[in-house]
């Protein structure tokens, strides 16, 4: 007869080990091709599912490892073993990899700057719109020679400091800052070359020469990606035959610092991959890990349920059909159609019963005799062990015994051992239930 649910109950080692080959199913469908998976997939199909197709180029896990099976120490290994080995030269290799990446040695650039600290920039122009008087307009004119003239001459610290009394005195132009940025970037002074270029692209977002100079500021830095970046933009808005050769170089420097930083990214990207290849494998080993030890439980349980069966089969076989009362070949009330063999079997399997009978084999011999004589029943009630035995029997008809078996209608004067209630009035009530 089947177990209702709310009887059944499943181990709960065997839902988490359900769990997760449910989640490994989710990441590798292709499991399901295995061939000892072969009745779970026939199993979907009978409820309507659709099994994935077998991936083309892939063999099963399992067929490899029957026909070539790894060996460790002597032995083949399980194929959790396996899957726990499985990544551990790509680590090796990846640490190598990242050792070569970062001992590569810079190529030397003679022409690099070094940086030029802030407190060394020039003033900017004060905020707001100033109304110039002739006499300034006069002195704004001087000073722009001035500066030109120490341009020629090589004396940039002198043309800076020219330009900056210009733009301090306010109103300053675009075209003012790009000048004092590109002398400042010939006075080896890059970072401030590059606040003037962002001052002047302020003022006027268009100004080519701006982007230009920024972007030589950027390569006397070393700074390829920026500089790259600004001659370009500078020369699609105003070209410049003049720094063809300096993007050229810029240009050469440019792709193979990308290609550097695109091999890092698949670098890193192969990385993660195998990352989560290996997280993975090892949700696979210990999914597989949890199916070899339930299965190893399964086959234990099975040992034992044989075991136990084998036990019962070694039993006497007790027959009360003597026991006067009895009907035609049955226990008292019992009817003439009543087995009372399979009956007493049956209470023979109680496992308690079955480890007191093992326990005392002499408890079955005196079953016997009782069977035959019930009124040895007294002689032996005497032993803690087959009243505890009895006891056990009585219990499975309701713990009493009522009218109608036993014979002389009952047994006065209670029971030896402590049985109360003046003895066992009437004997077993029409027999054993069920009969």
């Amino acid at each position: 007869m089947p177990r209702s649910s709310e009887t059944m109950s499943i181990d709960p080692n065997k839902i988490a080990a359900l769990k997760d080959f449910v989640a490994l199913l989710k990441q590798t469908p292709e499991v399901l091709h295995e061939p000892k998976l072969q009745f779970f997939t026939d199993y979907l199909r009978s409820l309507g599912a659709t099994i994935p197709p077998k991936p083309e180029g892939k063999e099963d896990d399992v067929e490899e490892a029957d026909e070539d099976e790894p060996m460790k120490n002597g032995k083949p290994t399980t194929t959790t073993e396996r899957m726990e080995e499985d990544n551990e030269p790509e680590e090796d290799e990846e640490e190598e990899d990242e050792e070569i990446e970062e001992n590569e040695p810079e190529e030397d650039d003679p022409d690099l700057m070094a940086p030029d600290e802030s407190s060394e920039f020039p003033s900017l122009a004060p905020a707001g719109e100033v109304e110039f008087t002739d006499e300034q307009y006069t002195k704004i004119s001087d000073l722009k020679e001035a500066a030109q003239e120490a341009i020629e001459n090589g004396d940039y610290v002198m043309a800076v400091l020219k330009l900056t009394e210009v733009v301090e005195m306010g109103n300053p132009t675009a075209l003012l800052y790009t000048k004092r940025a590109d002398v400042l970037l010939k006075a080896q002074k890059p970072m401030a070359c590059i606040r003037d270029c962002d001052e002047a692209l302020k003022i006027n977002p268009d100004n080519g020469k701006a982007y230009r100079i920024r972007g030589k500021a950027y390569r006397y830095l070393g700074h390829w990606e920026e500089a790259h970046r600004d001659l370009d933009l500078g020369q699609k808005i105003d070209y410049d035959e003049g720094v063809w050769e300096l993007q050229k170089l810029v240009d050469e420097k440019f792709a193979k610092l990308d290609d550097k930083r695109r091999m890092k990214q698949r670098k890193q990207e192969e990385k993660e991959r195998k990352k989560r290849e290996k997280e993975m494998r090892r949700r696979k080993a210990e999914a597989q890990r949890r199916y070899e030890e339930q299965k190893r439980q399964e086959e234990e349980q099975k040992k034992s349920r044989a075991n136990v069966q084998e036990d019962d089969d070694d039993m006497p076989d007790l027959d009360f059909s003597g026991m006067p009362g009895a009907g035609a070949g049955g226990m008292p009330g019992g009817g003439g159609g009543g087995n009372p063999m399979n009956f007493v079997q049956t209470l023979l399997r109680d496992p308690e019963i079955a480890e007191e009978i093992t326990k005392d084999p002499s408890l079955a011999k005196k079953l016997e005799e009782v069977q035959k004589n019930p009124g040895k029943m007294m002689e032996y009630m005497s032993d803690p062990a087959f009243q505890k035995v009895f006891q056990k029997l009585m219990g499975k008809f309701g713990g009493g015994m009522g009218g109608g078996g036993m014979p002389g209608g009952g047994m006065p004067g209670g029971m030896p051992g402590g049985m109360p209630g003046g003895g066992m009035p009437g004997g077993f009530p029409g027999g054993f239930p069920g009969m």
